[in-house]
């Protein structure tokens, strides 16, 4: 096919576009829609061979595209510049052809194989464990920079999740320790309002909290200064945790 044989192609194109659009027909429209993408693939690509211009694309290949993954997963702090650059100096590639093959298409069956071969790494069963990453819809990337931009996303929200519950498993510790490594005193009743750190106006909160955790009523209002009554009309009906 050359390009004099294009118009009347890409007529027929258009009619079943729009009579996939009509009737309703995904299949056909999504078909109509690959054939249209590729007439304007080719006629761009004629138009460049007969002007001397056209070159071939590049394509990043499986082993490079697998140094930039696992990059992303062994690294500290990885972004998607670095796991590129990482490819540079493995590979010795050039600027150019990685600016230019990271964002060509690559196979799907090559992604498939890539995140399969590192589906057992600690970084990967963590982002599964959190929800962080699913891997089908992790292997829908189209490109090597989809694919690296997507994990390297995944591993930061997941560090930061990681991050922050350790942060509250400490302030669990802190807290558990304070409240039950000594006897019920006034001073031990302190610590624990200094850990929780609520605001003074919310001192039935606190109460309860600390009811529910068994501290003897009078401890309550002498370390909330206020009287005994109130802290058994803010309590009443919660049964302490021994």
């Amino acid at each position: 096919m050359d390009l004099d044989d294009y118009d009347e192609y890409e007529k027929e194109m258009a009619i079943a576009y729009l009579e996939a659009i009509r009737t309703g027909d995904r299949t056909r429209y999504e078909k109509a829609v690959r054939d249209g993408r590729e007439v304007a693939n080719n006629r761009k690509m004629l138009n460049e061979v007969e002007a001397g211009t056209y070159k071939d694309k590049q394509y990043m290949k499986k082993e490079e595209v697998t140094t930039a993954y696992k990059h992303a997963l062994d690294a500290d702090s990885p972004t998607v510049e670095t796991c590129f650059e990482e490819v540079k100096i493995v590979h010795s590639v050039t600027d150019e052809y990685l600016d230019e093959a990271r964002s060509n298409p690559i196979y799907s069956h090559i992604v498939d194989s890539i995140v399969d071969e590192n589906v057992s790494h600690p970084q990967i069963r963590s982002m599964r464990d959190n929800k962080v990453l699913q891997l089908r819809l992790h292997k829908k990337a189209s490109t090597p920079n989809q694919l690296i931009t997507d994990i390297t996303s995944k591993r930061t929200v997941n560090d930061r999740l990681k991050a922050l519950e350790q942060e509250v498993t400490d302030l669990k510790l802190r807290v558990d320790t304070v409240s039950t490594s000594q006897e019920i005193t006034d001073i031990n009743m302190d610590r624990v309002l200094d850990v929780i750190e609520l605001p003074p106006d919310h001192n039935k909160s606190v109460a309860v909290a600390l009811r529910q955790k068994g501290h003897k009523v009078k401890n309550i209002a002498q370390a909330l200064g206020v009287s005994v009554s109130t802290v058994k009309r803010w309590v009443q009906g919660i049964e302490s945790i021994k």
